[in-house]
Order: structure tokens, then C-alpha cells, then sequence
């Protein structure tokens, strides 16, 4: 069985002014299906650069990076736009909702991109697996910030995504919301989703299966 992910020696580096700067520097690990797996260490570390090219939303200055099995390196945006629409759900710590759409609306959108016909019934699924069943029909100026949140993680999943990446998903919630979306992923993970997690959350690391530390865009500890 493939790995979900698996990154072989990947670096990428931005230059800034005169300056380069290596965000991943030769950074090698994999996550096998069905793992939780949280991203920690400070600002500016590579975290969210490493997010970017495990999603195809960015490409490696060098190394390969692997999703299920499949190297996204050589593939051009027609490729990398059907891995990140089959096979990645992404949740980020702002919640991206169409303020003008229902709960439901917002969780169908990706699909209605997709052109993946009507997929009312399995937003209405989506919303009752992460306790919203009676929001569906509410705005999201009529839900609370930890409510928006697990829209956003229903809309996440809603082409049937094998992996979930979330940068900072708690990042702006009270630490009561925080426990409750901290709840979901783990149900979500539970049921056989694979989760890699970005987060300055030590508490919320810490409940993760493994934990994955960075430091100058370099792996320095994981357990």
C-alpha cells in the first residue's frame, strides 16, 4: 500500500530582496493512510510552505513529493488541479464562506465547480457528521465562529477527499470552539481520513497520533 504522502529530500526557497531563503530545506517523511499528524514550530519555520507543496497549490525547488503513490512534480496544472480536487480537502484558519449562501450552499460549492451534479444529500450528510444538521439553512452571520469552522470542514470533504490538510484550523477560535473542532477531526479520523495538521497549538499538537517539528524549514524532531 502507497503511503498518502511521502517527500523525498524536497527544498523550496523564495528569494526576498537580495536574500534566498530556504522555507524546506531538504525535508524527507511520509504518513501512511489514516494517520493524524500535526505540523508544529514557530513563524517562519516552513510550515505553511510545506502545506502548500504537499497540496499542489506549490512546487519543490528539488526533491519529489508523493501523493498516494503519485509524483506531482512533472505534472502540469491540469494535474495538479485534479489531485488537489480528488484527493485533498483543505481548511484553513479563516473560514472562506460565501456570506450570501447558506451552510449548505457554502458546503456544496466545490462540487457545483466540479460540475459534479447535485450533491445536496451528501452536503446534508456532511453537515450531520459534524453536528450542524439544523444549521443547513443559516447564513453564515447566524453561526458562531466554531459553527463556520465545521462548515468549512464539511465543504472540505464534500468531493470525497482521501487526505485533509489544515492550516491553523483553531487559529482564531476561543479555546471552547477549539476543543470542539479538535473533536471532529479526530471522529473524522477515526473513520479512516488521513489528517495533516499545521498548528502553534501545543495542547491540540499533543493530540494528534505524531507530531512533526520544523525549524528553519528543517525537520527537528518527530515522534
Amino acid at each position: 500500500m502507497n503511503n498518502m504522502i511521502e517527500l523525498s529530500t524536497v527544498t523550496r526557497s523564495y528569494h526576498r530582496g537580495c536574500e534566498r531563503i530556504r522555507a524546506v530545506n531538504e525535508v524527507t517523511f511520509s504518513v501512511a493512510p489514516g494517520e493524524f499528524v500535526a505540523i508544529v514550530g514557530p513563524s517562519g519555520s516552513g510550515k505553511t510552505t510545506l502545506l502548500n507543496l504537499i497540496g499542489c497549490v506549490d512546487k519543490p525547488d528539488s526533491g519529489i513529493v508523493k501523493i498516494e503513490g503519485e509524483a506531482t512534480n512533472d505534472l502540469d496544472e491540469a494535474g495538479l488541479t485534479r489531485i488537489r480536487a480528488r484527493k485533498i480537502g483543505f481548511v484553513f484558519q479563516q473560514f472562506f464562506l460565501l456570506p450570501t449562501l447558506t451552510a449548505l450552499e457554502n458546503v456544496q460549492l466545490p462540487a457545483v465547480f466540479l460540475r459534479n451534479g447535485d450533491r445536496s444529500a451528501r452536503a446534508t450528510e456532511l453537515l450531520d457528521r459534524v453536528g450542524l444538521s439544523s444549521r443547513g439553512y443559516h447564513l453564515p452571520s447566524q453561526l458562531s465562529g466554531g459553527e463556520m469552522q465545521r462548515v468549512s470542514i464539511a465543504r472540505a470533504l464534500i468531493n470525497e477527499p482521501k487526505l485533509l490538510l489544515a492550516d491553523e484550523p483553531t487559529g482564531s477560535l476561543d479555546s471552547a470552539n477549539a476543543d470542539i473542532i479538535l473533536a471532529t477531526l479526530r471522529h473524522l479520523n477515526a473513520a479512516g481520513l488521513t489528517i495533516l495538521m499545521v498548528t502553534h497549538n501545543a495542547e491540540l499538537a499533543a493530540k494528534a497520533g505524531r507530531i512533526i517539528a520544523l525549524k528553519d524549514g528543517q525537520i527537528i524532531a518527530s515522534a
